[in-house]
């Protein structure tokens, strides 16, 4: 797992987080740069983000793709929720950053869209390191995306 390489004096990993209002996140991971709940994938095919979130285009056949509106789209709200519940020291806590980690073949290894951050899976510990250097304006300016997704709602599925 790519996570055992932080440096354990630094950086504090959970697995298998539960999320207030029930589900769970793979991990919690909270460091230098500020706390994450992650979302592993591994999409078979292709990844690209734009507004409607995560698509997924299997074996190079674009009549195939098809736009995830499963569990990471409840993501955002959940960290936001637990950065609520986490606090112990009185002090107002801020919420953990919703991150999808992507194993598939990711182009862009980065983008942002609804509130989730989607990294590819093998740049996530640089990203996770350097978070402090890079903020949503970066990604936007350097042709990333950062969008509001619309993930499914009721009627959507």
């Amino acid at each position: 797992m790519v996570l055992r390489s932080l440096d354990r004096a630094e950086w504090q990993v959970t697995r298998l987080v539960r999320l207030p209002g029930g589900g769970q996140a793979d991990h919690l991971v909270i460091g230098p740069t500020g706390a994450y709940l992650l979302d592993s994938r591994a999409w078979g095919g292709v990844v690209t983000v734009d507004h409607k979130g995560a698509t997924i285009t299997p074996g190079g056949r674009p009549e195939t793709a098809w736009t995830a509106r499963g569990q990471h789209c409840s993501l955002a709200p959940a960290a936001a929720a637990l950065g609520r519940t986490v606090s112990t020291t009185g002090r107002r806590s801020v919420a953990p950053r919703a991150v999808v980690v992507v194993w598939a073949t990711f182009p862009e290894r980065l983008a942002v869209a609804g509130g989730i951050t989607y990294v590819a899976g093998d740049h996530l510990v640089e990203w996770l390191s350097d978070r402090s250097r890079h903020s949503d304006r970066q990604v936007a300016l350097t042709g990333r995306h950062v969008l509001p997704s619309r993930c499914a709602t009721s009627s959507d599925r």
